[in-house]
């Protein structure tokens, strides 16, 4: 994929014609994805609630919450106390990575996907 950049935002991307698996083309995702990153809406940092806000935080506060939480569900429930819920967003090596992290770190057997998680959101 060959992205365009203008003043450090990008501005645009194209499939690679020499590119031996796709030849060039992109499909929606590819093609689309990049224009959320500069949505108004997109976070750029942690947030995490204090007195029922959210408010922003450090990431090394943010990583902090997250590890004490995941050790006191460990320690009352198992690793079973967590779960993953995941869709269609993610790419093949990053569902590599959370089963990594879920069944071998966290030891959890609760990890499922539905790649149609959209649809029923849409639904709704």
């Amino acid at each position: 994929m060959d992205i365009g950049v203008k003043h450090g935002r990008v501005v645009g991307v194209r499939g690679r014609v020499t590119d031996r698996v796709n030849k060039g083309r992109l499909g929606p995702k590819g093609l689309h994805g990049w224009t959320s990153l500069q949505h108004p809406d997109r976070l750029t940092h942690p947030l995490i609630r204090k007195n029922g806000q959210l408010q922003r935080a450090s990431w090394d506060e943010a990583m902090e919450l997250i590890v004490s939480k995941a050790k006191d569900i460990r320690e009352r429930l198992t690793g079973h106390g967590i779960g993953f819920y995941t869709s269609g967003q993610l790419f093949l090596e990053e569902y590599y990575a959370l089963a990594l992290v879920g069944k071998g770190g966290l030891n959890t057997l609760h990890m499922d996907g539905y790649a149609s998680l959209e649809d029923i959101l849409n639904r709704r």
